[in-house]
């Protein structure tokens, strides 16, 4: 992407939402020892990173057609719907229909949607792809509608890729800003949110911000880890507690994206994701889901790649809640 694509994206999305806090962790830092700074993305109005990209997805197609789509259609499992429904209530879209799996229709999930957002819900299959499909059928069947996919989409991705600009502007080493990161490390799902931070980084003008990317699935999402055995995009079930990770597979093109610029790749248990889990609440005093302290268990059981670096960790949501956690612990902690 270009220096003023990239500089766009960031427009279209601090003309809704401010920027995310960067806050230093001190627990983290000496445990790793290492500066490690937590970008807190769980604090969108969504609860997660999601937003950037359906934000910037929807200003970009009423720019090129002249006004926002009339009805939205989109599947997910948690993240990307509650995005996609708050984006369009802010951008004052008609209708927005957003498509569950069976496994992701939580209470507090279509509560959100229904009752916040004023979106319509419908469940459907058992997981992502088989909802995913009948979404797109549904989307294609309607007049005018548009489909926001969670991580196939250009213009999603370059949403997400903002948080790699707004990283540039806080830790560019002036006055009270940490210096740029040797990392950024974020978890894996369809590979959207990587795909952006990889895409965006070149366009940062910064000489001095040149930052790996690297990145995180446990194992029970762990279709990136199956396509690298395999040699091309592959398919694995999703087994994990992480549901907001839960795509069995991605695009061949995000596969090549990750498999050409990923620095390093972490694979963690469910166990060690619960246990970080834990440790941000009782070390941070924050509640992040699954998807985001896989991240962190990849930290504490590689501390010799990140010993002496500066290091992002990309907490991308906090869709759990106590009662969730508490079953957790019970059935994989000791």
């Amino acid at each position: 992407w270009s220096e003023a694509e990239v500089g766009e994206a960031a427009e279209l999305v601090h003309a809704h939402v401010s920027p995310t806090p960067l806050r230093h962790s001190l627990f983290l830092s000496q445990r790793l020892g290492a500066t490690v700074h937590l970008k807190m993305e769980m604090l969108h109005p969504s609860q997660s990173f999601k937003l950037r990209g359906a934000l910037v997805a929807l200003q970009l197609h009423a720019k090129t057609h002249g006004r926002l789509p009339p009805l939205v259609v989109t599947a997910s499992g948690g993240n990307h719907g509650q995005s996609v429904a708050l984006a369009c209530k802010m951008l004052a879209v008609e209708k927005c229909v957003i498509f569950l799996p069976h496994n992701s229709a939580r209470p507090a999930i279509v509560s959100f949607l229904e009752d916040l957002c004023a979106a319509e819900v419908r469940v459907y299959g058992q997981d992502f792809a088989e909802c995913n499909a009948h979404a797109t059928e549904f989307s294609r069947s309607q007049q005018h509608a548009v489909y926001l996919h969670p991580y196939d989409n250009e213009d999603v991705m370059k949403g997400q890729g903002t948080i790699m600009s707004e990283l540039a502007d806080q830790m560019d080493g002036v006055g009270p800003h940490p210096s740029p990161p040797h990392v950024v490390i974020g978890s894996i799902g369809g590979g959207g949110m990587i795909s952006g931070l990889i895409n965006t980084k070149p366009a940062v003008t910064s000489p001095a911000f040149n930052p790996e990317v690297m990145g995180v699935q446990t194992e029970g999402c762990a279709w990136y880890e199956a396509s690298l055995a395999k040699g091309c995009v592959a398919h694995k079930p999703v087994t994990s507690i992480a549901k907001t990770l839960g795509s069995s597979t991605s695009t061949p093109a995000i596969f090549e994206r990750l498999r050409a610029h990923l620095a390093r790749y972490f694979v963690v248990s469910d166990a060690a994701t619960v246990a970080a889990i834990d440790l941000m609440l009782q070390h941070e005093k924050v509640l992040v889901e699954p998807a985001a302290a896989c991240v962190v268990a990849a930290l504490l059981a590689n501390r010799e790649v990140f010993e002496g670096r500066r290091v992002v960790v990309v907490l991308c949501g906090c869709n759990v809640n106590p009662e969730q956690l508490d079953q957790w612990r019970a059935e994989m902690l000791p």
